[in-house]
């Protein structure tokens, strides 16, 4: 068979090729080395797919920012914690000042109308071939409501401490008087067998009245140890009421004609938990009473606060024209167990403690006015469900 001569050439140049091949080394490795490049393609795209699942799955936020604050990227962590869609985040502007490579805490306004924080830090990256910031956001809107809590219970427990010492040193000076009282006069009835019988009528008066002073300051005691713990459903007070039983437990009857008591003409309606306003105007009748000077004269009364438009509140006041107290002694007064001493009367430290505790507890507050030689208005505020009039102004007198 001929060999026409451009199949020769072309038999001759494959089987060069082939000749080359097998003396050329590099050739001959050309394979391991495709081969080596596939799996390290594999591999990679492997490990994309590996740090997309990390990126998605993952807990913290994940953005990227371009230089010029717009949102690039985010994955679903973000939606959940600006509780917004990618969709409506993407190509925005970011919004926050960004730390570099310091963590530093952000608050969120969440799309769902809630507040959250979170703690941001950021490093340098690339988005399409350009310089960006890839952010990651934890959340820690949970840590820092339990780190608030902790505080809170924190200056709670050492408030109760400091109450619990005062508390003490209180109970102990308050009840050493009567119970002092008590002892030498049943000591000198012990002893002394000379006594008349209107010396022992009158000493045992003295027992009965200090008897009385020591079960008003263990019932107080009591009823302080128990606000924190009790819990109450406030309704319409009769107040009128209220303080007509308040006066008759501090003002027996037969001393009403030495005293001259003047009321509000009409008595707002507010709302509360009537037993404890009752000791409320027990306490500031008694301190009336005590430091109202002489001839003695107490006048009651009430005005409609207006906090706001939906919010208002009566204001229940109790006026004595004794010798005022101090803007130094006014700043002592409803701190829990402070003491005061007028005129030569002492009172006890609970009192005013109480009133405020009460008072806050049923959504009011307390207060004074008062000026040296012109006499004190105490008073305190307790929430009106109902509309209130402008102003009550007529009195009338009880003497």
């Amino acid at each position: 068979m001929k060999v026409k001569p451009y199949s020769l050439s072309f038999y001759c140049v494959i089987k060069r090729i082939q000749m080359e091949e097998k003396s050329n080394p590099i050739k001959k490795k050309s394979n391991p080395i495709k081969k080596k490049i596939k799996k390290l393609e594999h591999e990679l795209q492997k490990s994309r797919e590996d740090f997309t699942n990390i990126v998605e799955r993952s807990d913290t936020g994940i953005l990227i920012v371009d230089r010029k604050g717009i949102i690039k990227f985010m994955n679903p962590a973000s939606e959940n914690l600006f509780k917004r869609k990618s969709k409506d985040l993407l190509g925005s502007e970011f919004g926050f000042a960004i730390g570099g490579n310091k963590k530093i805490e952000i608050d969120i306004w969440r799309g769902d109308k809630t507040f959250g924080v979170g703690e941001m830090s950021s490093t340098k990256t690339e988005w399409d071939k350009k310089e960006a910031l890839l952010l990651f956001i934890r959340d820690i809107t949970e840590s820092k409501n339990i780190e608030k809590n902790l505080r809170e219970l924190s200056l709670e427990l050492h408030e109760k401490n400091m109450d619990l010492e005062s508390y003490a040193y209180t109970v102990a000076h308050d009840l050493k008087n009567p119970v002092g009282v008590i002892f030498g006069i049943a000591e000198l009835l012990c002893t002394d067998d000379e006594l008349t019988k209107d010396e022992i009528k009158e000493f045992s008066s003295d027992i009965y009245e200090t008897s009385r002073n020591l079960t008003s300051i263990i019932n107080e005691l009591l009823l302080f140890a128990s606000l924190q713990k009790t819990e109450i459903n406030s309704k319409e007070l009769d107040m009128e009421n209220i303080v007509a039983e308040a006066i008759e437990h501090i003002i027996p009857k037969k001393e009403h004609h030495n005293i001259e008591i003047t009321f509000s003409n009409k008595w707002l309606t507010s709302v509360g938990y009537a037993p404890w306003v009752k000791e409320v105007w027990k306490n500031y009748i008694s301190n009336a009473v005590k430091y109202g000077g002489n001839p003695l004269k107490i006048e009651f009364g009430c005005d409609p606060i207006e906090l706001n438009l939906n919010q208002k509140s009566i204001k229940y006041w109790i006026r004595d024209f004794g010798p005022g107290i101090s803007q130094q002694n006014q700043k002592l007064l409803f701190k829990k167990f402070e003491r005061l001493n007028q005129v030569k009367v002492t009172g006890h430290g609970l009192g005013l403690s109480i009133v405020k505790r009460i008072v806050e507890k049923l959504d009011g507050t307390t207060g004074l006015n008062s000026e040296l030689g012109k006499g004190s208005t105490f008073y305190f505020t307790l929430p009106c469900e109902k509309s209130i009039p402008k102003s009550t102004t007529d009195f009338y007198s009880i003497t």
